[in-house]
């Protein structure tokens, strides 16, 4: 390989086109990433390949609990994109290899720009730039077929280096937002609860503070990573924050509802093709 092809923009040339055409890769495209810069030059080097505009930012491994599962020391971002993003109600179809992951998880639409700096964001500079607040379903999966877990025998679904998570979008599928709230900054969102149904049967509950000790918290860090490597926050992007419930899979034809406090309800079905 030569020229454009070389490094990172093969790598993320490779998951792109698996992810556009629906497909999974047998293995992965190359030399496993050592570092979150090495997976972050591969992220970058994707969203330069993708024909589709970044519309936002998701956060993954925002508890110790994903952490210490995926092998990572601390949180990580990835970009949502337009064509796998849609509004609540949503009917999503996904290919017959996809592992269904789907996250209930609290997500901010930005009413102003953090542009890249070189302090810091505080909480309080981060609360006054963000707009509405949503509640909102991350879809995950893979583009890379099942490999050993870490700190696993088995398989189940998880990648052995942990750094493929980072480069392949956080291991974004799809993304489905609910309507948002203005007057969001006077609720206590570590605590506001969210419940999930299946099919109108109770499947799991959690709060805000699964996600970094809350929502707020999370989308600061995000601000600040994303100004540090030069991206910084937009104007009306998305960024969801993180699961606040135990992860589950929703199987064709099932739909789950979360029900958050004082935000609304967030509905998405599950296809098949």
């Amino acid at each position: 390989m030569t020229g454009d092809d070389e490094g990172p923009r093969a790598l993320a040339r490779a998951l792109a086109e698996a992810r556009a055409e629906g497909r999974k890769l047998d293995a992965p495209p190359g030399p496993d990433p050592q570092s979150w810069e090495a997976a972050y030059a591969i992220q970058d080097a994707l969203i330069a390949v993708t024909e589709s505009p970044v519309v936002g930012w998701k956060i993954g491994a925002t508890s110790k609990t994903a952490q210490d599962r995926l092998g990572v020391d601390g949180p990580f971002i990835g970009p949502l994109f337009e064509r796998w993003a849609t509004d609540s109600p949503a009917a999503i179809a996904t290919p017959a290899h996809a592992l269904r992951i789907v996250e209930p998880e609290f997500a901010f639409r930005m009413a102003v720009a953090l542009p890249p700096r070189d302090a810091p964001y505080s909480q309080d500079e981060v609360r006054a730039a963000a707009g509405t607040l949503h509640p909102a379903f991350e879809l995950i999966d893979r583009r890379i077929r099942d490999q050993p877990a870490v700190g696993a025998a088995g398989t189940d679904g998880f990648a052995a280096n942990p750094f493929w998570f980072v480069a392949d979008c956080g291991a974004n599928a799809a993304f489905v937002l609910g309507e948002g709230t203005a007057d969001w900054a006077a609720f206590d969102l570590a605590a506001l609860g969210v419940t999930v149904t299946i099919d109108g049967a109770a499947k799991t509950r959690g709060t805000g503070a699964a996600a970094m000790g809350g929502p707020l918290a999370a989308l600061t860090w995000a601000a600040n990573h994303l100004s540090t490597r030069g991206i910084g926050l937009k104007a009306g992007d998305v960024v969801t924050t993180g699961v606040v419930t135990e992860i589950f899979a929703l199987q064709p034809g099932q739909t789950a509802d979360a029900e958050f406090e004082a935000l609304g309800v967030v509905s998405v079905e599950m296809g098949e093709y």
